[in-house]
């Protein structure tokens, strides 16, 4: 059975149960009262588990290499996401301060959607570059649905990589839309009957007062 087919039931069956409630996450914590910015909740944690594995795979490390989760991760979660990990990999730390470190930035769930940012670390004569994963989950968890590395550096990187607009929070209200009214309605006409003639009007009126100061 295919992974889409696996996402379509588990879809179908929170919408029978009308469970599945929908996680609202951003690390590092932004003013909002609806988003999470715990790192060690099962949802995050999965999450930084399947980001971190696409990037490693994809852009593997000579040799040993640290991970850096964000500032909070406790241990246990630490261990889940090394688990995915080729050997070699270690928690950040003094004794691995030497080694390349694949570092999570910021992390962005919402409901069915997940975006996390990596630091592709510098080796091999190449730079270090900001590296976006994005999400999805199945039956079985989130998997990396595609990812994209920008090639400029890092905190510029950070600036243009942006949250798709799902992860934006409720957008604000329209602004207050006049209702016409009747008393409107007459002002505004009396508004125009007091305004100046059009240059057309005078412009119409110019010949007759020649006319006349001929006569």
């Amino acid at each position: 059975m295919s992974r889409f087919t696996l996402c379509g039931l588990f879809l179908i069956l929170c919408i029978g149960i009308g469970g599945c409630t929908s996680p609202y996450v951003h690390i590092p914590k932004r003013n909002s009262r609806l988003a999470s910015s715990n790192p060690n909740s099962k949802t995050v944690a999965h999450v930084m588990r399947s980001a971190m594995r696409r990037v490693v795979m994809k852009y593997p490390p000579p040799g040993q290499f640290s991970v850096r989760l964000p500032e909070g991760t406790n241990d246990m979660v630490y261990a889940h996401v090394l688990d995915a990990l080729p050997e070699g990999g270690m928690k950040q730390g003094a004794t691995a301060e030497a080694f390349p470190t694949y570092e999570i930035l910021r992390v962005y769930v919402s409901g069915l959607s997940a975006q996390v940012e990596i630091i592709r670390p510098a080796f091999d004569g190449r730079e270090e570059r900001l590296v976006s994963v994005f999400l999805r989950p199945d039956v079985i968890g989130w998997y990396a649905d595609r990812h994209r590395m920008w090639d400029l550096p890092v905190q510029e990187a950070l600036f243009v990589s942006r949250p798709e607009p799902e992860f934006e929070e409720t957008p604000e209200k329209p602004g207050k839309t006049e209702i016409p009214t009747k008393e409107n309605t007459d002002n505004n006409s009396d508004e125009k009957s007091k305004s100046p003639k059009s240059n057309d009007e005078n412009d119409a009126r110019r010949p007759r007062t020649r006319l006349a100061a001929e006569k």
